[in-house]
C-alpha cells in the first residue's frame, strides 16, 4: 500500500466512518476479479461512499493525493473496465451502498426498487433494513433528493416482470431478464427526505 493510498483510507474512514472503508483482504478479494472470471485485479481497498456528496468529496481527496479509483457498481460489466489493475495502484471505489429509486408509488407511499437476492448489499439489507438511497440531478449534481427509509417487504420476482416494467417505462422496450430466477422487489416506506 502506498502512503497516499493509506493517507486517503484513512481521511475517508475518519470523514466517512467506519462503514465507507472496506480494507480486509476477505471482503475486498470478491470485488478483484469481474463477474465472468476474465479480469483479475489487485486493491488494498474499497471506498463505498453512502451518498452522491460523499462520493464526490472521496473524488477530490483522491484526486489531491493523486491515488487511481476505479468506479465499481455491482461488478457485473462485459470488458473489465470495473476490475482494477493487476499493480495495485488503484482504489475501488464502490457505488453499491447506493440505489437507485425504480419506481414511486405515491398512492402507497412506498419507493419499490428492482435488485437480485446475490449481492452484498442485499445481504446487507437482511441484517439492517434501514436504507438511504440519493437521486442527483443529471443536469447539476449538487442538487439531489436523498430519502431514508426501512425496507417494508421483499418479494420474489421469478419471472422479471416488474424489471421488464420498468424497462418499458425508462427504455421504451424491454429484453430478457437473464437474472429473473434471483431478481426480487424490495419495497421501502420513506422515514425522512433531504434535499438540496
Amino acid at each position: 500500500m502506498s502512503e497516499a493510498q493509506q493517507k486517503l483510507i484513512s481521511e475517508v474512514r475518519s470523514r466517512f466512518g467506519a462503514r465507507a472503508v472496506i480494507a480486509e483482504a476477505a471482503e475486498v478479494t470478491p470485488w478483484l476479479t469481474d463477474w465472468r472470471g476474465k479480469f483479475h485485479g489487485t486493491s488494498v481497498a474499497i471506498l463505498s461512499p453512502a451518498s452522491t456528496d460523499e462520493a464526490a468529496a472521496i473524488v477530490r481527496m483522491a484526486a489531491d493525493l493523486g491515488v487511481p479509483l476505479v468506479p465499481q457498481g455491482g461488478n457485473t460489466g462485459m470488458v473489465g473496465g470495473a476490475t482494477p489493475p493487476a499493480d495495485g495502484s488503484a482504489l475501488i471505489l464502490s457505488t453499491r451502498r447506493a440505489n437507485r429509486i425504480r419506481s414511486l408509488d405515491a398512492d402507497a407511499g412506498v419507493v419499490k426498487m428492482t435488485h437480485t437476492n446475490q449481492r452484498h448489499n442485499f445481504r446487507y439489507l437482511q441484517k439492517n433494513p434501514g436504507v438511504a438511497l440519493s437521486i442527483a440531478d443529471p443536469d447539476n449534481g449538487y442538487r439531489y433528493l436523498q430519502l431514508r427509509g426501512e425496507v417494508d417487504n421483499v418479494e420474489a420476482d421469478p419471472t422479471g416482470a416488474f424489471y421488464q416494467r420498468l424497462q418499458q417505462r425508462y427504455r421504451g422496450e424491454t429484453s430478457e431478464v437473464k437474472d429473473r430466477d434471483v431478481r426480487v422487489v424490495i419495497t421501502i416506506r420513506p422515514t425522512g427526505f433531504k434535499a438540496r
